[in-house]
């Protein structure tokens, strides 16, 4: 079976699956079930945060510690303003193109707004949806956003909306333009 560094940079270039768990809410048991966990290395971390970690180890599993102390990190240059989701930007380093990825929760039924500096973008998808959207010269145009998820049961008229250009299904159906 292929291996990845014990990153989720390694694995993502791997095409191998990973999960990103929230150590400041994680059970136990939650940790159990993974074989490898990797940590950034920080100034500080909680004492409930040692102790897990501490018997996760002692529990037979590896724990890999990644880096020195790290800096401050600089301000987001996305952020979920509105609706639960998850919000990534990956930015080409020469050219005005981003990919924006947003992934709804499970549990959201509202539109989802991602603030991009100064602006806005309005995302509606199904609960537990998704949406790729690729922006060029800070503009709307390639995109992909899920209107429907049969596992959950929820269709929606799936949107995108940025800077006045807007797109959207005429009844609960995925959404794309290519």
């Amino acid at each position: 079976m292929p291996r990845c560094a014990p990153t989720t940079t390694g694995c993502s270039r791997a095409g191998l699956d990973y999960a990103l768990l929230d150590l400041q809410h994680v059970t136990a048991e939650r940790l159990a079930a993974h074989a490898t966990l990797t940590v950034p290395a920080g100034p500080a971390m909680e004492q409930r945060v040692q102790e897990l970690l501490s018997g996760y180890v002692a529990g037979g599993g590896r724990l890999v510690v990644e880096g020195g102390a790290q800096e401050p990190l600089p301000e987001p240059a996305i952020r979920v303003v509105r609706g639960r989701a998850d919000a990534y930007l990956r930015v080409h380093p020469s050219r005005e193109i981003g990919y924006v990825t947003v992934l709804a929760h499970s549990d959201n039924d509202e539109p989802i707004e991602v603030e991009l500096g100064d602006a806005t973008l309005e995302v509606v998808t199904c609960r537990g949806g998704a949406a790729l959207i690729r922006l060029v010269e800070g503009k709307l145009d390639d995109h992909l956003v899920k209107g429907r998820n049969a596992f959950l049961g929820s269709a929606v008229r799936a949107a995108v909306s940025l800077g006045g250009r807007r797109s959207e299904t005429d009844e609960p159906a995925d959404l794309f333009r290519v």
